[in-house]
């Protein structure tokens, strides 16, 4: 199964020397089964979060491989994409499981083009 998962990319070293752990605010690492819905999600979180100058922090959306059997949908709607969507994978993603990594630089326009 694969899925998506977004963070900051200065956790990027971090995440391609240790895996994607969770943060310590859950014990779980959340990601999307659909790369729409994290492209989404990315777009918000870069611009809900700002640096000092006001600009948006630079995302990654970290694709990698997932056994289903550790996976599960969200209960809630904390994050605000849709449930199926959503998913929560105990403990960790190792960092041999990480396939792609991409920058996200399409939130950044897409907001300024809205």
């Amino acid at each position: 199964m694969t899925l998506w998962h977004v963070a900051f990319a200065s956790r990027l070293d971090v995440i391609l020397r240790d895996g994607i752990v969770p943060d310590g605010r859950a014990p779980v690492v959340f990601a999307f089964r659909d790369y729409g819905d994290a492209a989404r999600w990315a777009g918000t979180v870069q611009w809900t979060y700002l640096d000092d100058d006001d600009m948006p922090r630079l995302i990654v959306i970290v694709e990698f491989d997932a056994d289903p059997a550790v996976c599960e949908a969200a209960s809630d709607r904390t994050l605000d994409v849709p449930r199926s969507s959503v998913v929560l994978r105990d403990g960790s993603v190792p960092p041999t499981a990480i396939r792609h990594v991409e920058v996200l630089v399409s939130a950044l326009l897409s907001r300024l083009a809205s």
